[in-house]
Formats: structure tokens, sequence, C-alpha cells
């Protein structure tokens, strides 16, 4: 594993003081007509907030795994993964990536739905419960959606800025920065509902 650039938060107050920062830098990036770097701390806010999500349905025993880690959950959201993608079934479940985040999320969702009764395995019913008591499903996928979009437009950006047409990117920039973070709050609305009662880990007895 490679050495961190970068020193990480090490306690819930650094978080905050980090997340204080960013946003005020955000806000200021949107006044000052800094796109580029808005759409950076939207991106990494999406990042997090989905990262966090992973982490109240018992994926991952704390926020720095890049895999299933939790023996308690790993074999069970693994198959759920595959059984919407045979594709999937040897892929391994990477979280350094976006788009692997939402695709677990997205399949737990529409698991959740399709899923009729009382599952047999004592996590899932855990699971299922807790998206139907507190998620609003519907509007969760529906961010998904709109982020995978959000997210390949932010990729044109990054991997062939020089290669766009300046007054089309000029015309929808400012558009994305914003939708960016309304992204990340919309997904950190439904976060704040697992959270608080941080029922699937208590339940489970998932400890970090």
């Amino acid at each position: 594993m490679s050495e961190r650039k970068i020193k990480a938060v090490n306690n819930k107050k650094d978080k905050q003081y980090t997340y204080q920062q960013m946003m005020e830098r955000y806000k200021k990036a949107i006044n000052e007509e800094f796109y580029f770097e808005a759409i950076l701390i939207s991106y990494a806010t999406i990042e997090d907030r989905l990262r966090s999500f992973l982490y109240y349905i018992g994926a991952i025993r704390n926020r720095d795994i890049n895999k299933l880690n939790v023996s308690k959950t790993k074999k069970q959201l693994r198959n759920i993964y595959s059984d919407f993608d045979d594709s999937a079934a040897n892929v391994r479940i990477d979280f350094k990536y976006i788009t692997v985040k939402i695709n677990l999320i997205k399949k737990t969702l529409l698991w959740s739905q399709e899923c009729i009764g009382k599952p047999e395995d004592s996590y899932l019913q855990v699971l299922k419960d807790a998206y139907e008591g507190c998620l609003d499903i519907g509007f969760m996928l529906d961010t998904l959606e709109a982020i995978e979009e959000w997210n390949e437009y932010r990729n044109e950006i990054i991997h062939g800025l020089l290669n766009k047409n300046v007054a089309d990117l000029n015309n929808q920039i400012k558009e994305c920065a914003i939708n960016g973070m309304q992204y990340a709050r919309d997904i950190d609305s439904q976060v704040k509902c697992l959270k608080k009662k941080n029922g699937i880990r208590k339940t489970c007895k998932i400890v970090d």
C-alpha cells in the first residue's frame, strides 16, 4: 500500500474542521467563478457521503477501507452485487472507485424493492428494515443516476479539458459545479437517516 502524501484527519473534530473549511472554499469558488475548484470539492463530498452510506449499512468496518471487510455482511453484499449482473460475480469490489460505490448501493436498494417476504439471513432482514423504515429509496436511486451522469461530465473535464469547446464548457460548468454539491447533500440526507439510530451496525454488532 502506497504511503499517504497528505496527513489524514484523526478524529471527529478534525474531520468537522476540514469539512467546514472545504465548504467555505466551495462557496468562495462559486462566488468568484472558480468552477473547476468547486467541481473538485463537490466530487470529493459526493465520494465522502457515498463512503459514509457504505459504512452505515455495514459494508466496511471503518471509512478508510476500500473493500468489503465485515465478515457478517460481505458475503451477502457480494451476492447482491453479482445477482444483478452475472459478469460481476468474480469482479473485485474496490471502493476506491466512485462507480463501484454507486453500483453496490444501487443494487442493495433495488434488492430491497424486489425482496418479497422475510429474508432468511438476519443481516439482510436488518438491512431491508432499515431501508424501508428510514430511506426514500426512489429518491436515492434517482440521485445515484444523476450522479452517474454528472460524473461523466466531470470525467470529460478532468481527462480531456484541453480538447473541449470553450464556449460549450463555459455554458455548462457553473451548473455542473452547483448540481454536484446538491447531489452530495441529497446523499447526505439519506446518510443522516441511517446514522440517526445507527441501527444496522448496532444490531449486527459491527465495531470499528
